[in-house]
């Protein structure tokens, strides 16, 4: 499974702000320019590209969660509700990763 978002891995670098890139990469996803400015971009220019990758950062937080869930989960006493629940947030996350009901 894939989205439209710049394919991984990405980096973090530090310039005038804090972006994301792909290694060797000629342009940042992200770029926080100064404390109160961030965008998102695309190394295509690709509107497509540049949406499909601020849905991906937007639900960077759930996808952490549920990934996080899921492992205490996998490698402790666990039972059906609990997967059932875990299972449910991963899949919402996922959706909100590729922009689905946005």
């Amino acid at each position: 499974m894939s989205g439209k978002w710049t394919p991984g891995p990405w980096v973090v670098g530090k310039g005038a702000g804090y972006f994301i890139k792909r290694p060797n990469a000629r342009m940042a996803h992200l770029v926080g320019m100064t404390p109160g400015f961030s965008g998102v971009g695309a190394e295509s220019g690709n509107d497509e590209e540049a949406r499909a990758n601020a849905h991906l950062m937007s639900a960077s937080p759930e996808l952490f969660d549920a990934l996080k869930q899921m492992v205490s989960l996998a490698t402790g006493p666990c039972n059906t509700r609990d997967m059932t629940e875990a299972l449910d947030r991963a899949r919402a996350a996922l959706a909100k990763a590729k922009g689905e009901g946005a």
